[in-house]
């Protein structure tokens, strides 16, 4: 195989050959032409010499170069040209033709000579190059001294320009290094050939699969080293490299092995671990072993990398194992549906489809499954769906085994809680025996259900060994026996002990209703007797559980019955001890210390009164008289008040005194009425006091008795205590009674003697009419009430004697209440004496007294209604006088500058008080001075206040507007408002109210003139932006408005003479140009003016609808196919007509109010400080 050294010899050779060939082929061709005198023959010499001018250019590379290219491009052409000229028969054309080519061909020739030599050089120097590096001194030195000067001779003809001789001298370099470097390059051409074969070795070993990095690394270097051996020519780098290279191929070719055959091993061990796990140590034992020494030797092969022995020994365990698996999948199938099979059948002898149904047929479809499968070869789906119904076969026996200890565990807590059941009746009964006949019954049944619960405990022994034995449906079967029996022999228990608990009450209650247990605790009675009836109906029912419940609360209940009978009895005594405490010691049971406020006799009775008969005993509380713990401490205050009769009208009451005799609840009524009444109280100690010791002894019977559980007579004997001293009051308050009646006749008698039937008719017949009304009382039985008429009586007729006495003294009280003492003082001193000897008069026996008294009490009545309307009057002038001087100087603090309003409101009601003002009608005036009073002190205090209000307003409104730069433009006025606020603050201080009050009134003009100075300025800013951005609008939209109207006009008119719509675009399009200008529209309507500039606002609000009506005409330019001619002229017209306007409108308010306002900057002032 030839270099390109060689190939690039070759070419000069050819050429400087063709060169000499030419020039005697020209000579010759140029004699013979001159003789034979031939167009078309000169013609055919021109073509040839320019055909090898051209190819003699090639070979110098001139179509390479860029300073022959063209000159090469156009002797190709122009040889094209002459040969077709040629083949017409065109001589001439042909001969002209030839000769450009021809010329062209010298050209390009002459063009790529230097160029061509100058590579040439550049070539034989890389060659020298080429040998130096590859140590060419060391293989032939002549020769590579040769080629050192050949180098030097080489650049001396290219300085010179002698471009041939520079081309065959770069040639004989070239020739002279690719015999110096041809041992060299076979070494390493050697090494690459070795190093390609070790890369089909990497190959065969499948490296591919298990070391494709290597192999591709490898096929890089082997890349790498072709170029550096063919076109770099680096042999002795490359020969280095590709030995290390060939290192390490063998090196990946053993990993590859190792991996190969690793790969191998596992694929057989899986295989084999396969078949272990389908029992092939149990179904193909022998062909196990094979493979498993197979394996050893494998092994013993791969450890001393003997890969290639490895490897193939690998191969045929592989082989083997699969067949081993094969086999253990036949034989483990067969295995599992038998194993199903027997499985199945047990079951089925159990008959579990009882206990577990639906099951077993889905089984028996797997196992049908999988035995077709193992027909049809396919073995592993055979095993496995085998595998499926044993496992279902597992999780049925599993099921079935829970079934029967949860029928095992069931019956095992029944079992127990009979047991419980059983133990707890035994405990019951054992502690409290029944009478004779009764306990000998219960205990036959006692021992009835312990045989039972013995019987049932067997049967639960036998259930749990047959589970043990897995003889389910037997420990199934004799669980439910046993939960059975041992379910009714609990109910059976509960059913003795219900009965016989039931019989236990029955004869309690007995013994209670002996001792008036329905009369004292009738409630509970009536409830343990439902409770009874209730719990025989459960027996009945056969609720023996619900029945045991029931009679266990009714015998609970019996004890609420004792208790209720013992509370009772305790309630009695407690108001038995309560009553006689309160007739001995005098205390009233009503939470009052010291005893009763009824009246102002307590006092004296309330302390230990010795009453005849009885002996002086220490008061002792009520809960104190008994040691039963479960009495109770009554208030003693009544449950329901006794029933009072209408004034003067007999109240018929036999028959409710015979039943406040005989009920308790009537004794409680009276015995409240008797002890919450100190005079009655007074009567029994009075006319009866052995009833109270009578009392006390009957409290002693009643606990005696209680102690001695004689309920009924511990009861009956407390009631009778209260009976006793009630039959002694209403003795006593007969006789009281009598005595009130004869004291109201005398006082009767006296009245009418001293005239009162004139002056006080209706208490002199109501004085009769009680002393009647007493009198049937005492008649009909009713004591304690006739006492109270009785006592009314006399209190009646007392009243009509000193009538006009009462009369005088309570004018003159009222006289006194206002101001009487200061007014009319001897007036009311005269009066009050008149009443006084007025009294005395009349409580004279003799009946002229009498009658001067009466006419002296008359005169007192005269004189105290004189002085009380002259009280009034002095009172209502004092008040009036007072309101005026408390105005006067509220009006002296400036509160008639500061308050004018509320000042003069407080005048006008002064005034109409005064005008409504007469002595009868004094109250309803005073509420109105009242008023007057409050109103006015409020005007005095908030005076101040208000003054400081409207200083700390004012500056919080001048900070404020200091912050927002007032301070810029409205400077002077500002300080003008503080001096104001300042001089306000010190007149009122100097109590110059007036100065004070128009210096604030100032200070709030002049922070109102900086505020709307304030607002102008930011009106001004607003409507400048607005102004700016309707400009801006103008602007953007100039493309369309410059256009004109005439302009527009002819771009909507069509041909046909309708309009047509048009559609102008630019920075701003109609649509987007009326969307900016509603936006500026929207926002200048919501702007508010201040005060003074409503004009000027309306004609910018006019402004801007302008431009709007103008941006929605111009809208309307999308749609003029709409219009005629008319109305798309007047749309257009109207959008530049409403446009004008808008600007000179526009351009009128800058003018007149904007520029004429603008701002004067000015020093800033300091800020304003609250006050």
């Amino acid at each position: 195989m030839k270099s390109q050294i060689e190939r690039r010899m070759t070419t000069v050779g050819k050429c400087l050959n063709s060169s000499k060939t030419a020039l005697t082929t020209t000579m010759i061709v140029v004699a013979c032409i001159s003789f034979t005198g031939c167009g078309k023959q000169l013609a055919k010499w021109d073509m040839d010499k320019a055909e090898k001018l051209i190819h003699q250019a090639m070979l110098w590379n001139a179509p390479k170069y860029d300073q022959s290219k063209s000159s090469f491009e156009a002797a190709n052409s122009a040889l094209k040209n002459a040969q077709q000229a040629y083949s017409g028969d065109d001589a001439d054309g042909a001969k002209a033709q030839a000769k450009e080519a021809v010329a062209s061909a010298k050209s390009a020739l002459e063009s790529a000579t230097a160029q061509f030599a100058a590579d040439e050089v550049d070539a034989a120097k890389k060659s020298m190059e080429v040998a130096r590096a590859n140590d060419g001194p060391m293989e032939n030195q002549p020769l590579f001294d040769r080629a050192e000067k050949a180098s030097l001779d080489m650049d001396t003809a290219y300085s010179k320009q002698k471009f041939e001789k520079t081309i065959k001298i770069s040639a004989e370099i070239q020739n002279d290094v690719v015999i110096l470097m041809a041992a060299k390059k076979a070494a390493a051409d050697t090494r690459l050939a070795e190093l390609k074969d070790l890369r089909d070795s990497l190959d065969k070993a499948k490296a591919s699969v298990y070391n494709a990095t290597a192999l591709n690394l490898l096929d890089e270097q082997i890349v790498k080293y072709t170029n550096a051996v063919v076109k770099e020519r680096q042999y002795k780098k490359a020969f280095a490299d590709m030995t290390a290279t060939v290192t390490q191929t063998h090196e990946a070719i053993a990993e590859t092995k190792k991996r190969n055959c690793e790969d191998l091993l596992q694929q057989a061990q899986k295989s084999m671990d396969e078949a272990i796990e389908n029992e092939a140590n149990l179904f193909a034992r022998e062909n196990l072993t094979t493979c498993q020494n197979l394996m050893t030797e494998t092994l013993a092969a791969f450890w001393d990398k003997q890969y290639d022995t490895a490897i193939t020994s690998a191969e045929k365990l592989r082989g083997d194992a699969q067949r081993l698996v094969y086999e253990s999948r036949i034989e483990s199938a067969r295995d599992k549906i038998a194993k199903a099979n027997t499985q199945k059948a047990k079951f089925e002898d159990e008959k579990i489809e009882k206990y577990i149904p639906g099951r077993i047929s889905s089984v028996t479809e797997m196992i049908k499954k999988s035995e077709d499968l193992f027909a049809n070869n396919e073995f592993q789906s055979a095993k496995l769906t085998a595998n499926d119904a044993l496992a279902e076969l597992a999780r049925m026996d599993e099921a079935f085994n829970d079934l029967a200890f949860n029928e095992i565990e069931k019956a095992t807590a029944v079992e127990a809680i009979a047991k419980k059941t059983y133990s707890r009746m035994n405990e019951v009964f054992s502690n409290d025996q029944l009478w004779a006949s009764a306990e000998a019954r219960r205990l036959i049944n006692e021992a009835n259900l312990g045989a039972r619960l013995d019987e049932a405990e067997k049967m639960l022994s036998g259930a749990t060994q047959a589970r043990e034995i897995k003889k389910y449906s037997k420990a199934i079967e004799d669980g439910k026996l046993a939960s059975t029996q041992a379910a009714k022999v609990e109910d059976d228990t509960y059913g003795v002990t219900a009965r016989y608990t039931l019989l236990r009450v029955q004869n309690e209650l007995s013994v209670l209703e002996r001792q008036q247990a329905i009369a004292l605790a009738p409630v509970q009675v009536s409830e343990i007797n439902k409770m009874i009836v209730n719990t025989q109906a459960l027996l009945d029912q056969k609720q023996t559980r619900n029945a045991v419940e029931a009679a266990a609360c009714a015998r609970s209940y019996i004890e609420n019955i004792k208790q209720e009978m013992i509370r009772k009895t305790n309630v009695e005594q407690n108001r038995s001890e309560h009553m006689v405490n309160r007739l001995v010691t005098g205390d009233i049971y009503d939470g009052t210390p010291g005893g009763s406020d009824t009246n102002r006799y307590d006092s004296m009775l309330g302390g230990g009164l010795d009453v005849p008969g009885v002996p002086v005993t220490n008061a002792v509380p009520a809960a104190a008289t008994t040691n039963n713990p479960l009495s109770e401490n009554v208030s003693g205050k009544s449950y329901e008040k006794p029933t009072e009769g209408a004034p003067f009208v007999v109240q018929q009451t036999q028959p409710a005194q015979e039943d406040q005799s005989t009920t308790v609840r009537g004794l409680w009524g009276q015995v409240d009425a008797l002890i919450n009444d100190e005079i009655r109280i007074q009567h029994v100690r009075k006319y009866y006091p052995a009833s109270i010791a009578d009392a006390k002894t009957a409290i002693q019977e009643s606990q005696r008795k209680l102690e001695a559980q004689d309920y009924a007579g511990a009861y009956e004997a407390a009631v009778r205590a209260q009976r006793t001293v009630l039959e002694a009051e209403s003795k006593a308050s007969r006789k009281a009674a009598q005595t009130n009646l004869s004291n109201a006749r005398n006082k009767m008698n006296m009245a009418k003697s001293a005239g009162s039937q004139m002056f006080a008719p209706a208490a002199m017949n109501e004085a009769a009419n009680l002393i009647s009304e007493a009198q049937k009382m005492i008649n009909a039985g009713n004591n304690v009430q006739a006492y109270e008429v009785s006592q009314r009586a006399v209190e009646a007729a007392e009243k009509a004697r000193n009538y006009n006495v009462v009369k005088a003294r309570e004018t003159g009280a009222l006289a006194l209440r206002y101001g009487g003492n200061m007014s009319q003082h001897p007036l009311l001193t005269d009066s009050q004496i008149n009443a006084d000897l007025a009294e005395g008069l009349l409580k004279s026996s003799r009946p002229e007294c009498r009658l001067e008294g009466q006419e002296v009490a008359k005169l007192a009545v005269y004189q105290s209604q004189l002085a009380l309307d002259h009280a009034r009057d002095w009172t209502f002038q004092e008040r009036i006088d007072n309101l005026y001087k408390a105005l006067n100087n509220a009006t002296s603090a400036g509160a008639n500058w500061f308050n004018p309003v509320e000042v003069k409101r407080l005048v006008e009601e002064l005034h109409d008080a005064r005008c409504e003002y007469n002595t009868r009608n004094f109250d309803a005036v005073e509420i109105k001075l009242n008023d007057i009073e409050a109103s006015l002190a409020r005007v005095i205090e908030t005076t101040p206040q208000i003054l400081e209000q409207n200083l700390s307003q004012q500056t919080d409104r001048l900070n404020a507007l200091l912050d927002a730069g007032a301070e810029s433009y409205s400077a002077q006025a500002i300080d003008d408002a503080k001096s104001f606020m300042n001089n306000s603050v010190i007149d009122f201080r100097n109590k110059s109210y007036g100065s004070s009050y128009n210096g604030m009134r100032k200070a709030i003009e002049k922070v109102d003139e900086v505020e709307l100075t304030m607002q102008e300025q930011v009106y001004f800013d607003a409507v400048t932006e607005i102004f700016d951005q309707l400009d801006d609008a103008f602007v953007r939209f100039t493309n369309v408005i410059e256009t004109g109207p005439a302009f527009l006009k002819r771009l909507v008119a069509s041909p046909t003479g309708a309009r047509a719509s048009i559609s102008l675009s630019g920075r701003m399009n109609p649509n987007e140009y009326f969307d900016t200008i509603n936006n500026i529209y929207l926002r200048t309507i919501h702007l508010a003016p201040p005060k003074g500039k409503e004009g000027m606002h309306e004609q910018v609000v006019k402004c801007v609808q302008y431009a709007r009506t103008s941006a929605m005409n111009f809208q309307k330019l999308y749609v003029m196919d709409q219009f005629d001619g008319v109305g798309a002229d007047d749309v257009i017209d109207t959008a530049y007509d409403q446009l004008n306007k808008a600007k000179r409108l526009r351009a009128e308010l800058q003018f007149r109010s904007i520029d004429a306002e603008a701002r004067k900057q000015v020093f800033k002032a300091d800020k304003i400080v609250n006050y």
